[in-house]
């Protein structure tokens, strides 16, 4: 599985270099949530934005929410936050 996400990041940084956005788009299209989720884990920020930015909006937002409960149910299980929202150390 880790070696398809390379796969996808590969694909993705290359057609962002080359400013093929709807080409990049159409590509993006076709994965699935969950691939896309893991493909936001590897981006850099400023990659992550441009992918984001592609996304239909309806299906931007269920992605952003479903890796925001993925964030919480991780720190979560990794030692949980204090009232103010910082993580324990």
């Amino acid at each position: 599985m880790k070696e398809e996400i390379i796969d996808i990041k590969e694909q993705v940084i290359e057609l962002l270099e080359n400013k093929r956005y709807s080409n990049l788009h159409n590509y993006i299209d076709k994965l699935n949530s969950q691939d896309i989720s893991q493909l936001f884990e590897e981006l850099s920020k400023e990659d992550m934005a441009l992918v984001f930015r592609l996304l239909a909006k309806d299906e931007a937002a269920d992605r952003d929410s479903d890796r925001r409960v993925r964030r919480l149910q991780r720190d979560r299980h990794h030692g949980g936050y204090h009232r103010a929202g910082r993580r324990r150390h």
